[in-house]
């Protein structure tokens, strides 16, 4: 018997980045499996740039249903999804909803009630401590009016990782069961052709033969360019170039001109280039002409970049508060180190002067330990054991 599995994400438009990104990944492998249907239904956030149609979407095995929102971007109100999943819910088997505070996740939590069918909840961080400190008088009454009850209903949750596990029952679902599942890294990562100079042609005849230290990830404040990247930049002492690769996050449009800002302050116009949106294909070579990848995080409930990172044979330097930090300490190819500009100075001189270590063995763990099947596979185990849950 067919297992059909619906999943439901506020947005799939590729400068979304983070979840937007790794459905694309994680359909296309449950899809593979023989016995296994999925679909995928969000809202047409981006309007009419760049967004996925049935043109550019890139997995023809699964469909994508896309509906148009009304009112706030970021909240995302759809009539049109609320009306499909109504309709449509009663056909699928699961439903695997990811991230939180917003409506498609209310639609979805609701109509997965009404029909009885279990859901698999992916927080996809949004529960974490450092989220909850974010805007929190208003976190607390949408929680009292919706996502409480939006946990409430789930048959389990889908972590990336132990400490976000133990986020999810410590504080906000004690009685849920917690599926640690990590995400997959994309197969191009192995069959790209590696490409070391291109790094430094974006960075410009500034970066000369300096080795060239990479952050890429979307510019947000939680990823902690301006209070700990920059500042231990500064201090560093070995010659160093810095690539800030990313686009500006929907949430925080100004961080951008802040990270700007502070560059300028500190001084480092001569050290630093702002490298803009770096696409899916092009990152590679940003890893290949990379001495380190720096995550300066104040939480990541996975942090695929670091894993992209690891696969290419490039060293990675993040924090505590990264949850794939223990693919860095086991492969022995990088540092976790405390959030703060003095740590993160030291650790910088000291992986640089080392050159790209533990490229090989970083490349074997990710290849081993994180591809796309054996994450599907245990999706797919998780989905069986919870389709009968509530019935």
């Amino acid at each position: 018997m067919t297992l059909r599995a619906l999943h439901v994400i506020p947005a799939v438009a590729p400068r979304y980045g983070g979840p937007s990104t790794a459905i694309v990944q994680m359909t296309a492998a449950l899809a593979a499996i023989p016995g296994v249907a999925v679909e995928v239904a969000a809202t047409d956030a981006d309007g009419a740039a760049a967004k996925y149609d049935g043109a550019s979407w890139p997995v023809p095995s699964v469909p994508l249903h896309l509906f148009p929102t009304g009112g706030s971007e970021r909240y995302k109100k759809s009539a049109g999804l609320w009306n499909w999943l109504d309709a449509n819910i009663p056909r699928f088997d699961v439903v695997h909803t990811h991230a939180a505070w917003n409506f498609p996740t209310y639609a979805a939590c609701r109509m997965a009630a009404k029909h009885r069918k279990p859901l698999i909840y992916r927080p996809c961080g949004t529960l974490s401590e450092y989220t909850w400190g974010l805007k929190r008088p208003l976190k607390w009454a949408y929680w009292l009016w919706r996502e409480r009850a939006n946990v409430a209903g789930a048959a389990a949750f889908h972590c990336t990782g132990d400490a976000e596990a133990a986020e999810v029952k410590a504080h906000r679902a004690a009685h849920g069961n917690a599926e640690v599942i990590p995400l997959g890294v994309d197969p191009a990562a192995w069959t790209v052709p590696v490409d070391p100079d291109e790094l430094r042609r974006r960075c410009g005849p500034k970066a000369g033969d300096l080795p060239i230290v990479l952050f890429l990830s979307r510019l947000h404040p939680k990823k902690g360019v301006v209070d700990t990247l920059l500042p231990a930049f500064a201090r560093i002492r070995t010659p160093a170039f810095l690539a800030i690769a990313g686009g500006a996050d929907e949430h925080a449009p100004a961080y951008e001109s802040e990270i700007r800002r502070e560059i300028e302050r500190l001084k480092l116009n001569d050290r630093v280039a702002m490298l803009g949106p770096v696409t899916a294909t092009e990152r590679w070579a940003m890893f290949d002409g990379a001495g380190l990848f720096v995550l300066p995080s104040h939480r990541e409930n996975f942090g695929i970049a670091v894993v992209e990172a690891l696969a290419r044979g490039c060293p990675a330097l993040v924090t505590p508060d990264t949850a794939t930090g223990e693919y860095v300490l086991a492969s022995k190819a990088g540092k976790v180190v405390p959030r703060d500009a003095a740590s993160f100075a030291d650790a910088i001189d000291e992986l640089l002067a080392e050159g790209r270590i533990g490229g090989e063995a970083g490349r074997k763990l990710v290849q081993e330990q994180l591809s796309w099947a054996r994450t599907a596979g245990s999706l797919v185990t998780a989905y069986r054991r919870f389709r009968v849950s509530i019935r």
